[in-house]
């Protein structure tokens, strides 16, 4: 029940969770949610077993919580224990925190990190999705790149299999993108 932004309550109706004013848009993880404010401060409350809150800490969260650092959020997106951002420092970089088991945080490594920090990808990120265990992003020019486990191909580089540690240019010509379990669209 962390995710639903309430201590100890199931909820069986839409009710409003405590601590966001003017968002403009949200997401959800398996078992955590991110929110975006107008003022580009990103927000995060559930489950942390992975970091994926990015407050520096493994401790669910039933309020809204301040991802460290991040003040300047243009789109998100959560997995199972990860979740990633497109910043708009320097134009549209992404960032990553939380569970990095199959390189889904697009660094380069496979080491957790417990707030946010770059992906190894050029700037010029618009939109973001994450799968159970893999990420993806969209340029503003439509081109698509993808990293993390790569169990049935859902990175799009035709090497299931192969885990990218980085992301990696899969795709040109996309408006949207989407990721599944273990599918992207």
């Amino acid at each position: 029940t962390y995710q639903l932004g309430a201590a100890g309550v199931d909820r069986e109706s839409p009710a409003a969770v405590s601590g966001l004013d003017d968002v403009v848009a949200v997401a959800a993880g398996a078992y955590h949610n991110l929110a975006i404010q107008a003022d580009g401060t990103l927000l995060a409350w559930g489950g942390n077993s992975g970091g994926q809150l990015g407050d520096g800490t493994t401790t669910a969260r039933w309020a809204a919580t301040a991802v460290s650092g991040v003040d300047d959020a243009i789109a998100i997106a959560g997995g199972v224990s990860h979740s990633v951002v497109v910043r708009g420092v320097d134009g549209g970089t992404l960032w990553a925190w939380g569970d990095n088991t199959f390189g889904q945080l697009g660094d380069g490594t496979t080491d957790p990190h417990l707030t946010p920090a770059p992906c190894s990808a050029p700037a010029g990120f618009a939109a973001v999705a994450a799968g159970f265990y893999h990420s993806l992003a969209l340029t503003a020019g439509g081109s698509v790149f993808g990293w993390g486990a790569d169990f049935n191909g859902e990175v799009g580089d035709g090497e299931a299999g192969l885990d990218r540690l980085e992301p990696i240019a899969v795709y040109a010509g996309a408006r949207a993108l989407a990721a599944g379990t273990q599918h992207s669209l």
